[in-house]
C-alpha cells in the first residue's frame, strides 16, 4: 500500500470502485510465516495506510478458496477479512469484493 497506484482507482477485479475507497490487491505470506500473524499484521498496516490518506474505506477481493493452494489465495482469505469486521459488498462466480469502514 505505499504506491499511491497500488491504492487509488479501477483495478481488474473492479474497475469503478467509488471515489473514497483505497484496494488491496495482493498479500501473500510465505508458508513458513503463515499461522504467526503476519496476515493480520499486514491487513493492519493496509488499514492504517489507507486512514492515513483520507479513505473511507478499504477495499479487498478474496477468491473462493475450494480447491486452491494456500499460496493462491493472494488476495487474502475471506475468514481473515470477516474476522476483522470487513463486510461482503459483492459475491461473484471467481471472487467477492468485501469493504471495511476507515470512518
Amino acid at each position: 500500500v505505499d504506491a499511491p497506484h497500488a491504492v487509488r482507482g479501477g483495478n481488474d477485479l473492479e474497475p469503478d470502485p467509488p471515489d473514497d475507497a483505497a484496494s488491496l490487491l495482493c498479500m501473500s505470506v510465505s508458508e513458513d510465516s503463515r499461522g504467526g500473524g503476519v496476515a493480520r499484521a499486514l491487513l493492519a498496516a493496509a488499514i492504517g495506510e489507507a486512514r492515513s490518506r483520507g479513505y473511507a474505506q478499504l477495499r479487498a477481493y478474496p477468491r473462493p478458496e475450494e480447491g486452491l493452494e494456500a499460496g493462491e489465495v493472494w488476495t487474502g482469505p475471506r475468514r481473515l477479512l470477516e474476522a476483522h469486521g470487513w463486510n461482503e459488498v459483492q459475491q461473484g462466480p471467481k471472487r467477492w469484493t468485501f469493504a471495511k469502514a476507515l470512518r
